[in-house]
């Protein structure tokens, strides 16, 4: 599957799913989408936010649009990144414990931050079962 496909099937089918298994390269397509999005927000909420952030001006109307916009896509993006974190575990065989554990202990000031990317990497690295589990057959894309 090509990565815009990849891509799709989490922002739809797999949107709530968290019942099957995603394979590593769904999990870095998604996982590498989604932090280029919050990237470029970003840096595009800097250019259109100085006076605010420096100020605490008054926002005009396309402050408000992209602040509006960015939120809803923020929010909209939570539940699909659950989804296909779960889905990940699944494929290594692991249930969502794990994912509580990494997730309350993310709450911890800058430790977490570091917990978060370790285990980013760790969902991003490790093999999936190539058999099949108790929560599917392994994905068609490895």
């Amino acid at each position: 599957m090509n990565p815009l496909a990849l891509l799709k099937r989490s922002l739809t089918s797999g949107y709530f799913n968290f019942t099957s298994r995603s394979g590593r390269r769904e999990y870095i397509v998604f996982s590498l989408s989604a932090w280029l999005f919050l990237l470029l927000s970003v840096g595009i909420g800097v250019l259109l936010l100085p006076d605010f952030i420096a100020e605490d001006a008054p926002l005009t109307l396309a402050q408000k649009v992209f602040l509006g916009l960015f939120t809803l896509v923020l929010f909209g993006l939570i539940p699909p990144t659950l989804a296909v974190n779960v889905r990940r575990l699944h494929d290594m065989g692991r249930g969502e414990g794990l994912y509580i554990a990494v997730l309350v202990l993310s709450f911890i000031p800058l430790l977490g931050v570091l917990i978060q990317l370790l285990f980013t990497l760790y969902l991003a690295v490790a093999p999936g079962q190539p058999v099949p589990n108790r929560w599917g057959p392994p994905p068609l894309e490895r």
